[in-house]
């Protein structure tokens, strides 16, 4: 735990730096094989991330783990707000206003459960999350100075194949790769 809070610290004095130059904040990628804890890494990353009222935008690319949404998706959300069991995972407020930021992700359905299944359908598809995260990024200053905390699949302990769809998630959420298409 003391490497995760240090990793959570030296995330803060980048979004601190980023809040004061008006820049980005840092776009964490948590890569490592199955089973490994990468989506337990994430979630405690947003969860020390709101707590010191950031609002990070975490990135799910494995299929396999849905976060707020279906297995078989990738997803982008913004989060303002711890997620809460007993008031229900993204919840959104059909007939007025809620004390509780809505957590509503943007999905986009792969429907399988590893990106080597189709990587010719998923490369597509990642492409597109990653322009609709950046956009976001780009509208709301808050969540970019906080940046992203990107989860990955467990496909690099899986051989080239897997080293070849990290390096394609890699490419298309750099920032350098967005602002060509922004």
């Amino acid at each position: 735990m003391v490497t995760y809070v240090n990793t959570h610290f030296a995330l803060e004095k980048l979004r601190d730096d980023a809040s004061q130059t008006g820049g980005e904040g840092p776009r964490v990628l948590v890569v490592g094989p199955n089973n490994a804890g990468k989506t337990s890494l994430v979630k405690l990353l947003t969860a020390y991330a709101i707590r010191m009222g950031r609002q990070p935008m975490v990135i799910n690319t494995d299929s396999k783990e849905a976060l707020l949404s279906i297995p078989g998706t990738v997803t982008a959300t913004p989060f303002a707000s711890i997620i809460d069991v007993e008031q229900g995972w993204g919840s959104s407020p059909t007939s007025g206003p809620s004390p509780v930021p809505v957590k509503l992700p943007l999905c986009y359905y792969y429907g399988l459960v590893s990106p080597e299944d189709n990587t010719k359908l998923y490369k597509p598809i990642l492409t597109r999350l990653a322009l609709a995260a950046a956009s976001r990024l780009a509208d709301d200053p808050v969540i970019k100075a906080t940046g992203m905390i990107i989860d990955t699949p467990g496909v690099i302990s899986q051989g080239k194949g897997g080293y070849e769809l990290i390096s394609h998630i890699v490419s298309e959420f750099s920032g350098e790769f967005l602002r060509q298409y922004l």
